[in-house]
């Protein structure tokens, strides 16, 4: 199982993130069929079965309740360490930019003198 290409498959609209979070706070959430049918295709949540099963331990009627997975666990890990990593790239690449310029500025106008000092004698 590749979790990394499955979660990157996953791209949920603005409700289906909404009706998620709902559900990943709230388990056992009444939802209608048709509004999670997605999110159950994906992975993300699955129905809540009756207790009572026929002769063959199979569940005898589906709830209209619905949790999340153990997959949306993935997917939401996965989704915290992109957003990690995303911040430590857009936060430390200007820093480190920056730094190396102030430096590289700072050391040409330390050895500006010098140098000048240097080709003068030289041309000598």
């Amino acid at each position: 199982m590749n979790r990394k290409s499955d979660c990157e498959a996953i791209l949920l609209s603005p409700d289906e993130k909404r009706l998620l979070r709902k559900i990943s706070h709230h388990p056992h959430t009444k939802c209608d069929r048709s509004e999670v049918a997605g999110l159950s295709s994906m992975g993300l949540i699955k129905a809540d079965r009756d207790e009572s099963v026929d002769i063959t331990y199979q569940p005898m009627h589906m709830l209209d309740t619905y949790c999340v997975t153990d997959f949306y666990r993935i997917y939401e890990e996965y989704l915290r360490q992109s957003r990690k990593s995303e911040l430590f790239k857009s936060l430390w690449l200007p820093i480190i930019v920056s730094l190396v310029t102030t430096l590289t500025v700072n050391a040409l106008q330390w050895l500006w003198p010098l140098l000048s000092r240097w080709f003068s004698n030289s041309l000598v």
